[in-house]
């Protein structure tokens, strides 16, 4: 944010904002992108457990400087964690650069969670997050059609379904066949259902389940289920799902757990990784943490 304020060819800041704590840098920092003159658009989300005054607070002192703010809507939880910068060239042509991650933008929980964020000017996936600002700004939740980002509750679970499915039809033509999976919970009975399928159709599952976890490792059907939960210095926070796809492996990253709350009752982002340097940090990531 400090980068892209200081920059001359920045018009424009974009953010949902889930936590902010009691004195918050990053309100700091749209604050002054205000100052200069930067338009700066904030989804403010009320219901965050604990933090509903700082939220409220903070809110009200953007909307005080100018920023337009946005608040909860009545049935859903803006749960995601991104941003969207917009510059110009001061020719009428403009870039986006996005942020898409898995941990608040709360600098007291940035220091204990074991948290990842995707940092990317990828036409595809901007896109796609211009067209969730814009649903965020209007409140329409109708006709919302993502290209390449899995967002809740418009589609998030329809793709999920579909990478499992995916494995399993692997897995029937004799494919290898598998799936890591990281998360904070897994509860949606729908999912963890589909999960059971898939091990029973032999695709080897790793779970890294750090909270609730409801998909049980006894059940009949999950011999090809390893279940794990790291407990360490740091809260494992991260959201990372990563498919085997037949050798090709795809991975994704976003904010929502395979809880029915994170697919049906929250707004949710989740991109997939294609740079491969991105790719394979995180891979090696999970496979350090998928060891014993």
């Amino acid at each position: 944010l400090e980068e892209c304020i200081a920059d001359p060819r920045t018009c424009a800041i974009e953010m949902t904002i889930y936590r902010t704590g009691d004195k918050s840098p990053v309100v700091d920092a749209l604050l002054e992108a205000l100052e200069k003159g930067i338009d700066v658009f904030v989804f403010m989300e009320v219901k965050a457990r604990f933090d509903e005054e700082p939220n409220l607070y903070w809110g009200e002192e953007l909307a005080k400087k100018g920023a337009v703010v946005q608040y909860s809507f009545d049935d859903l939880k803006v749960h995601t964690k991104c941003l969207l910068i917009t510059r110009t060239n001061g020719s009428g042509l403009f870039s986006k650069l996005a942020w898409i991650g898995t941990g608040n933008f709360n600098h007291k929980t940035a220091k204990i969670y074991a948290d990842h964020a995707l940092l990317t000017c990828s036409q595809i996936l901007t896109e796609d997050l211009t067209a969730l600002f814009e649903t965020l700004k209007t409140r329409k939740l109708t006709n919302c059609n993502f290209q390449h980002l899995w967002v809740a509750p418009f589609n998030l679970r329809q793709n999920i379904a579909q990478a499992i499915e995916n494995e399993i039809g692997h897995s029937e033509k004799g494919r290898e066949t598998w799936m890591v999976l990281k998360m904070n919970n897994l509860e949606d009975p729908a999912l963890i259902r589909l999960l059971y399928r898939a091990s029973r159709k032999g695709v080897k599952i790793t779970l890294l389940v750090r909270g609730i976890c409801c998909l049980n490792p006894d059940h009949p059907d999950a011999e090809n289920i390893r279940i794990l939960s790291l407990i360490d210095r740091f809260l494992e926070h991260a959201r990372i799902y990563l498919f085997c796809n037949g050798g090709e492996e795809k991975m994704y990253l976003g904010s929502a757990d395979w809880m029915t709350r994170n697919m049906d009752r929250r707004v949710e982002v989740v991109a997939e990784i294609y740079s491969k340097k991105v790719f394979q940090t995180l891979r090696h990531l999970l496979s350090l943490q998928a060891r014993d």
